[in-house]
């Protein structure tokens, strides 16, 4: 029988595998089940590409603009993910922005030619998050990435927890995430230290007001996602993930 701290641990790496493009032994780790549960990790993966992203935002603060180093930062996040999540927020601000009907934008979205409504959306999220880590002090914008990066992803899995899943098939179709308790306690350390890593060096009323702002980006996606599809997919997690990471940093620039 394999240990418990053996099955959390292939279930960690199979996230990272999952969400990332970093090399991780996963090799004899898979089962159906295993993959389903995976969600409960975002959170921790989340910590994980904070980490590596804020690192590289001190390095290149330290001998760059705030600005510059922001970019930086940024963009070796997408190098990390592989722009995952930023390829879910173009498929579908070009599937909802066509106004079609559910099926034919499922479609629009499963296409992979980026349309207007795509190029404009990443564009301008892209940008919002460069500017705003770059007006924020460094430690505070190195706290911030490894926050906003645990916190939109643990949306992702409320997400999922929420609202059922649309298609047939797709990357997404054999997740089957609950918000059990034990994916709440395995979500709950993660989101913890977040928190008090925020309220540290953001202080109180900052953290208040970026929860406020992740929630509200999460609305922002969820609502409209419901409203026309019925629930999520892959593309539309990809979309929580960035909208929510970007309102988080909003919220808190505000209150600095």
């Amino acid at each position: 029988m394999t240990h418990p701290l053996t099955r959390q641990l292939a279930g960690f790496l199979l996230a990272v595998q999952f969400l990332t493009r970093l090399p991780v032994p996963v090799e004899g780790l898979y089962t159906a089940k295993r993959y389903a549960r995976i969600p409960r990790w975002f959170s921790a993966v989340g910590i994980l590409i904070g980490l590596l992203t804020a690192a590289v935002f001190l390095i290149a603060a330290s001998v760059l603009p705030p600005v510059l180093a922001a970019l930086i930062a940024t963009g070796a996040g997408i190098l990390i993910t592989g722009c995952l999540h930023e390829d879910g927020l173009a498929d579908l601000c070009d599937g909802l922005g066509s106004g079609q009907p559910k099926e034919r934008v499922l479609e629009i979205m499963r296409d992979s030619r980026i349309g207007t409504f795509g190029a404009a959306g990443l564009g301008l999220v892209l940008a919002c998050k460069i500017v705003t880590l770059g007006h924020m002090p460094p430690d505070t914008a190195a706290a911030c990435l490894i926050a906003g990066h645990c916190l939109s992803r643990t949306a992702c899995t409320v997400v999922m927890g929420l609202t059922p899943y649309v298609r047939s098939d797709g990357k997404g179709s054999g997740l089957t995430t609950t918000l059990s308790p034990a994916t709440i306690a395995i979500m709950a350390p993660f989101v913890l230290f977040s928190l008090l890593l925020l309220l540290w060096f953001a202080g109180p009323l900052a953290t208040v007001t970026g929860l406020a702002g992740l929630i509200v980006g999460t609305l922002i996606v969820m609502r409209p996602s419901q409203r026309v599809l019925g629930g999520h997919t892959g593309d539309v997690l990809g979309a929580v993930q960035q909208v929510s990471e970007v309102t988080f940093l909003l919220a808190v620039l505000a209150c600095l």
